[in-house]
């Protein structure tokens, strides 16, 4: 094989495992909404999520939880035992995003699918 065709091929990989990423369902989000000149809330939801993506990283097939006070945000992970930890990340990647585009201020949100999910909700 020849370098392009070889070049081709790794393409074609990454873009099928990026795919393969994709969380099956789609997001789903409290009808309500906060205030969004609310900054600290928002960073709040915004710190539970990623503190979430680090923490399932390392606990495969388990769910993890965070809270964190002032505003009060909660949430949970889990990504599948049969991801690895850079497929559990990339996963979550694409739920986080998923959650961020369409559920923006809102009071909870939630993506869940075979792979992996990850929700958060602000307590009252």
């Amino acid at each position: 094989m020849d370098s392009t065709t070889m070049r081709m091929l790794a393409m074609m990989a990454l873009l099928l495992s990026s795919l393969a990423m994709q969380v099956e369902s789609k997001p789903s989000c409290s009808g309500k909404k906060f205030n969004k000149k609310d900054k600290l809330l928002a960073g709040n939801v915004a710190s539970v999520l990623s503190l979430l993506q680090f923490q399932a990283q390392f606990a495969l097939g388990d769910r993890v939880t965070k809270r964190l006070e002032t505003p009060p945000v909660s949430g949970d992970a889990r990504c599948s035992n049969k991801l690895s930890e850079k497929e559990c990340v990339a996963c979550l990647d694409v739920a986080i995003k998923d959650i961020k585009g369409s559920c923006r201020n809102a009071f909870s949100g939630r993506v869940s699918g075979n792979k992996c999910s990850i929700g958060y909700q602000v307590e009252k």
